[in-house]
């Protein structure tokens, strides 16, 4: 599944692909572990397992990676900001360290400065890196 990027006042705006076998797996284990509303029916756990599946559709379709000038912001439940000019490759990773990416299709981007590589889902992965070449042509890209 994934959403389409939108472009505004110089900003451009990914979202994160979803990987929607992913989505299932997160929302089954979450429907086991309050399994027993069902049969001891509290209204407390109810609300409980309502905020809980909020939080985590928040965290699957609330991620966006949003280029401006030359900086990089990555919303998750926080904000982050990376300066596109420290970039210094792009490649693919199927990892699972967790990360600020909702599919099992990531890349990884390696910064100069921090030296830990930031993980990331785009939608529209070639025309993300596109963009971020346009502000920083060094980028080497390494693209399985």
């Amino acid at each position: 599944m994934c959403y389409l990027c939108s472009i505004v006042m110089e900003k451009i705006v990914f979202r994160s692909r979803v990987s929607v076998w992913l989505c299932a797996l997160v929302y089954a284990l979450l429907a086991a572990a309050f399994w027993p509303i069902v049969y001891d029916f509290s209204w407390s756990l109810l609300l409980i397992f309502l905020l809980t599946v909020g939080a985590v559709s928040y965290g699957f379709f609330g991620i966006t990676y949003t280029i401006e000038g030359h900086v990089l912001w990555v919303r998750m439940l926080g904000r982050q900001r990376y300066d596109i000019m420290q970039l210094r490759r792009v490649a693919s990773t199927r990892t699972w360290i967790a990360a600020p990416a909702a599919s099992t299709r990531r890349i990884e981007l390696l910064f100069a400065s921090p030296s830990t590589p930031l993980i990331i889902s785009p939608c529209h992965q070639d025309r993300f890196i596109a963009c971020l070449r346009q502000v920083n042509p060094a980028i080497a890209v390494k693209l399985d």
